[in-house]
């Protein structure tokens, strides 16, 4: 009877597993057509116009930062809205470094019989 018990665990655990890998793939490969469409994005006119006034506005603000006192409560808002523009300009281009690990990682998953097992302790 513990046997079977201890089967059907191990069993249940195995489904558990399948189920979060398949749940990976699906988010990788998720992922992977929104930083397609990221990429599409920036390769037009458009994107080029947003990202030099998203510039020209980092650039203002780093201005009025070098002549407000770092303590006032106007240097704090200047600093929230220069980091704000430069993480939303670095999200833009991490979409395609991380593409780039979101493929060889599915490519992991789909092909297990092609990775390398480094064995360190020798």
């Amino acid at each position: 009877m513990k046997a079977k018990k201890a089967k059907s665990a191990a069993m249940k655990n195995l489904a558990v597993n399948q189920v979060e890998t398949n749940n990976e793939v699906d988010s990788l490969r998720d992922y992977i057509l929104e930083a397609d469409q990221v990429d599409l994005l920036k390769q037009h006119n458009g994107w080029s116009i947003i990202e030099r006034d998203f510039n020209q506005y980092k650039d203002e603000i780093s201005s009025k930062l070098a002549y407000l006192d770092p303590k006032s409560k106007e240097f704090a808002e200047a600093r929230v809205l220069y980091i704000s523009a430069d993480k939303l300009l670095k999200m833009f281009d991490d979409y395609a470094e991380n593409k780039k690990r979101a493929v060889e990682l599915l490519n992991r998953i789909d092909n297990p019989d092609k990775n390398i097992v480094l064995d360190v302790d020798n």
